[in-house]
């Protein structure tokens, strides 16, 4: 386990190997989360990135024209009542 020093403006640098480890690339955003009194974690993805994109082709039809079939579908059952 290597050790880092937190700088005056409150910065720690990366260890290479670390970054090695998990891919980092400059620019990357990692996700930061203190886990108890004297512990955090560093991640490269966040909790819900994992669920992007997961519903991509479900919704076919666009929504805008999906309500207004539906308004008028509906609107068709009341006034036929």
């Amino acid at each position: 386990m290597a050790s880092v020093k937190v700088s005056s403006n409150y910065q720690v640098v990366i260890p290479k190997e670390a970054r090695k480890k998990l891919g980092l690339k400059k620019g990357q955003y990692l996700y930061v989360d203190s886990v108890g009194k004297d512990k955090v974690t560093l991640t490269t993805r966040s909790p819900i990135d994992k669920y992007y994109g997961i519903l991509k082709g479900v919704w076919t039809e666009d929504p805008v024209k999906y309500q207004r079939r539906i308004r008028k579908e509906w609107s068709a059952r009341v006034d036929r009542s």
